[in-house]
């Protein structure tokens, strides 16, 4: 997967779960961070460095962080001390694999309803001229 569908698929996954405005801030910023490193599978960050980045405090990121997590889209090791550099590691979203994050995306597919509508279901207006 390259980094235009990894935007692109996020981009369709938010719009049919809700997602945090800094969780979003949080993930396009750790694509373009891991780009620069080359898409390596671990890249390091300090807290600091990616709040400064995203404008946000450090909790704020500390909450975005493992929202993401949850949802399945980021791995990370924290760093044990403050001023240390916590771990990152982006990962491949399958269709299933975002489903724990919220309450709409945790019954997502498994207990949605599937509604088929044929043609000869749908009412017609006949517009007269």
């Amino acid at each position: 997967m390259n980094y235009i569908e990894l935007l692109n698929q996020f981009y369709e996954f938010i719009q049919c779960s809700q997602v945090s405005n800094n969780a979003q801030l949080l993930y396009y910023t750790l694509l373009a961070i891991n780009n620069k490193c080359s898409w390596s599978d671990w890249f390091s960050r300090t807290n600091v460095n990616i709040s400064g980045m995203m404008g946000i405090s450090e909790k704020a990121l500390i909450r975005a962080r493992a929202e993401l997590k949850q949802i399945g889209l980021i791995d990370f090791i924290p760093s044990k001390k403050r001023g240390e550099c916590t771990k990152y590691s982006i990962l491949y979203p399958t269709k299933d694999s975002t489903k724990g994050g919220t309450n709409e995306s945790t019954n997502g597919s498994t207990n949605a309803v599937q509604t088929t509508v044929q043609s000869s279901d749908i009412n017609k207006l006949k517009l007269n001229n």
